[in-house]
């Protein structure tokens, strides 16, 4: 196979694509355990039914941070260490909101889950991907979102809470707390 000159100093396309490719997993594993990169991701308001079958509607912009925990079947166990260390964050005015991804659930068993759900905390139950689709979630670890007033993700968290990654929930809680102080 002949292939084409490349002028000095340039890579052939394939050769590039693989070099990005290796850049950007070594990238990915030199970030923090629990973190993940994020883009200017801003959420929309939305209402959807929590386990008792109410809606419930979250609103931007808004005068408290939105911390949204996110958990798929596998990883909902992940989720009690979060929610408490956002309870005791002492950083207010802030709301916690449960989001259940349940996308992968059959709409024959939606009943059986919900009741699942009746002895927990209030749950928005996400049934067709309405929100879970619009965020960088995975099935098999928990994701914390941190949004300011207007709805602008301040940080993203994944899978068990650890020190570090709990440190880092309160200093961007307060950090989108002074978002809404300087805002208003």
């Amino acid at each position: 196979m002949i292939r084409p000159q490349m002028p000095s100093g340039e890579m052939p396309k394939e050769r590039l694509s693989s070099a990005i490719l290796v850049l950007a997993t070594i990238l990915g594993a030199l970030l923090p355990m629990g973190a993940r990169a994020t883009t200017n991701l801003t959420l929309p308001g939305f209402t959807l039914q929590n386990q008792f079958d109410k809606p419930r509607t979250v609103t931007f912009p808004r005068t408290n941070v939105l911390i949204l925990a996110v958990a798929g079947r596998q990883s909902f166990p992940q989720l009690d260490l979060w929610i408490q260390a956002a309870k005791d964050s002492g950083i207010g005015p802030v709301e916690l909101v449960g989001l259940a991804d349940l996308t992968e659930v059959p709409r024959f068993m939606r009943a059986s889950v919900r009741k699942n759900f009746r002895q927990t905390p209030e749950v928005l139950l996400d049934w067709d991907g309405m929100i879970t689709s619009k965020l960088p979630v995975t099935r098999h670890e928990a994701s914390i979102f941190v949004f300011t007033g207007s709805g602008k993700l301040k940080l993203h968290l994944t899978g068990v809470a650890t020190p570090e990654a709990i440190s880092r929930l309160r200093r961007a809680t307060a950090a989108a707390a002074e978002d809404i102080e300087q805002d208003s």
